[in-house]
C-alpha cells in the first residue's frame, strides 16, 4: 500500500480519500469493506491507498511496516456520539483505546481543525506530483462523507476485526 490515512469516525477520511486520489493512485475510503481477511485487504489495496476509520483497531505497523501513514486527530466525543447514533451501542472504550493507539503511531499527525491549512503538507507527504491548490480549494467546497455506514459489509468487517483482536491477545 502506498499510504494510509487513519482517523476516528467523522474525521474527514471520506473527503481525504477523494482529495488524495490521483489518476495514478486510487485512495479507497474504507477499503476494508468486503474483505474477510487481512490478506484480502492487502491484495485489494496493493499499489493503492486507503483512508480508513476501521483500521484504527489494527496493529498498523505489523501489517504495513513501510507504509506512509497520516493520522487525523479528531474529537473523541464526536466519534463516540456518532457510534452511539449509528450502532445504538456505547463505543466509548473501543474508540478511546483506538485513539490512544493511533496517537502513538510514527506518522504525520494532523489536527482535524488544521486539515484545510495543511493540505499541501499532507499532499507532499504522500505524493511526488505537484500540489494543485486550485483543485484543493474546489474540493474544500464539497461535502463528501459516507452517508450510510450500514451499506458496508458488516459481516466481513466483524470477522476481520475479530481476527485482529484475537491475534493481538
Amino acid at each position: 500500500m502506498k499510504f494510509l490515512v487513519l482517523g476516528l469516525p467523522r474525521s474527514r477520511t471520506g473527503w481525504l480519500s477523494v482529495f488524495l486520489s490521483t489518476p495514478d493512485v486510487l485512495c479507497f475510503h474504507e477499503g476494508l469493506d468486503g474483505c474477510f481477511t487481512m490478506q484480502q485487504y492487502k491484495q485489494k489495496v496493493s499499489g493503492k491507498a486507503d483512508s480508513n476509520t476501521a483500521l484504527i483497531f489494527f496493529d498498523i505497523r505489523k501489517h504495513f511496516p513501510d507504509t506512509k501513514v497520516i493520522v487525523i486527530n479528531s474529537s473523541l466525543e464526536k466519534a463516540i456520539s456518532f457510534g452511539k447514533e449509528e450502532y445504538g451501542e456505547d463505543v466509548t472504550d473501543a474508540l478511546t483505546s483506538a485513539q490512544e493507539k493511533i496517537r502513538k503511531l510514527d506518522a504525520l499527525h494532523i489536527d482535524f481543525d488544521d486539515i484545510n491549512e495543511r493540505l499541501q503538507e499532507i499532499w507532499e507527504y504522500v505524493h511526488d506530483t505537484p500540489y494543485d491548490e486550485l483543485r484543493a480549494n474546489e474540493l474544500i467546497k464539497l461535502d463528501i462523507q459516507m452517508r450510510d455506514i450500514h451499506s458496508m459489509d458488516v459481516d466481513a468487517l466483524t470477522q476481520l476485526i475479530t481476527d485482529e483482536i484475537t491475534s493481538q491477545a
